[in-house]
């Protein structure tokens, strides 16, 4: 991404990231970034995306960024370590699945695999896995809201399917946090 006459890199950043805060129209930004109209900031809106995703989250979130040591050292806490492990060695993550709204589709099929009917929205489920400390190692999904994705289900799928290579990350005696719907796993 580079400067332009229209925006810098910092407006646009200030753009997206005003976008995802407040979640307002993108005409509402044009006037307070004082753009020529809602198209432009579209533009810019996706412009950013793209290169976060290609430049910032491959490089920055999943399991090739960190290393096993050095989640033991610096992001494993002491109460971890004394309540859930019996090894040194042993990692400790948290995984559990969050959602998004979003908008109603057009799309009848997608709408429909996106509702919830435990919240009564349009959601995608991404599934989060941290750190004992809270740092996020990986985010995977997003997943459909449907009656078929259940936290469960999204986790038996992510081993099954070895999302992001997790199964190389992980040893045998890790220790995962899940909520009491996952038990059946």
């Amino acid at each position: 991404m580079r400067n332009s006459s229209a925006r810098s890199i910092r407006i646009a950043l200030a753009i997206y990231l005003t976008k995802l805060r407040q979640g307002i129209s993108n005409s509402v930004l044009a006037t307070i970034f004082r753009l020529g109209d809602k198209r432009l900031v579209s533009h810019i809106l996706q412009q950013v995306r793209q290169h976060l995703k290609s430049n910032f989250v491959s490089q920055h979130l999943g399991f090739i960024d960190i290393t096993r040591e050095e989640v033991l050292t610096h992001h494993q806490t002491t109460i971890a370590n004394k309540l859930l492990t019996s090894q040194s060695d042993q990692v400790c993550v948290a995984i559990d699945g969050t959602y998004m709204y979003i908008q109603k589709s057009s799309n009848n099929t997608f709408q429909r695999r996106t509702y919830s009917m435990h919240k009564h929205h349009n959601l995608l489920k991404p599934m989060i896995i941290t750190t004992t400390d809270g740092y996020i190692l990986s985010v995977l999904g997003p997943y459909f809201a449907d009656y078929k994705n259940n936290d469960a289900s999204i986790i038996k799928y992510c081993l099954m399917n070895n999302e992001q290579d997790m199964l190389s990350w992980f040893k045998d005696d890790d220790i995962m946090i899940v909520d009491r719907g996952v038990r059946c796993i």
